[in-house]
């Protein structure tokens, strides 16, 4: 006999059941959550690029942020085209990023994939794609499941 396995990777939500050829049982995936069959599609990760998911990434994410020191530095973001009327100029653009910040929390993974242009963004000195952040979470489902 062998199991078959199904995962929901919602945007909001995701879920892992498994089918035994008579009965289909969901997992508990997320055992913090108050149904620990459904896990948020929700990833976290740290500066030192440790990963978490569902309720346990909230609950590392307001661990390493709540009461934490921040120091905001001005960085390059960079370059936009102005045009109006005959003029057209290049604009610089910066941002302002703490410095401190201990990671990063990403919500709605899936909504990404579904973007024609969306190229991925930079957590640290590292860039996803929206394809790194999807097998990042499913890899770390497939290990709870």
């Amino acid at each position: 006999m062998s199991l078959k396995v199904g995962i929901d990777f919602g945007t909001s939500n995701s879920g892992v059941a498994i089918y035994d050829g008579q009965h289909v049982r969901l997992l508990p995936v997320d055992p913090k959550n108050v149904i620990p069959e459904v896990i948020k599609t929700v990833l976290y990760i740290t500066r030192e690029y440790r990963c978490y998911l569902g309720q346990e990434a909230v609950e590392a994410y307001y661990r390493d942020n709540v009461n934490r020191q921040r120091r905001f530095v001005k960085q390059w973001a960079g370059e936009i085209d102005v045009y109006g009327a005959d003029m057209h100029y290049v604009r610089d653009i910066f941002v302002y990023v703490d410095e401190l910040k201990p990671g990063r929390l990403l919500q709605y993974l899936k909504t990404a994939l579904r973007k024609e242009n969306y190229q991925g963004t930079r957590i640290f000195e590292k860039f996803y794609t929206p394809g790194d952040l999807a097998k990042t979470y499913l890899t770390l489902l497939k290990q709870r499941a």
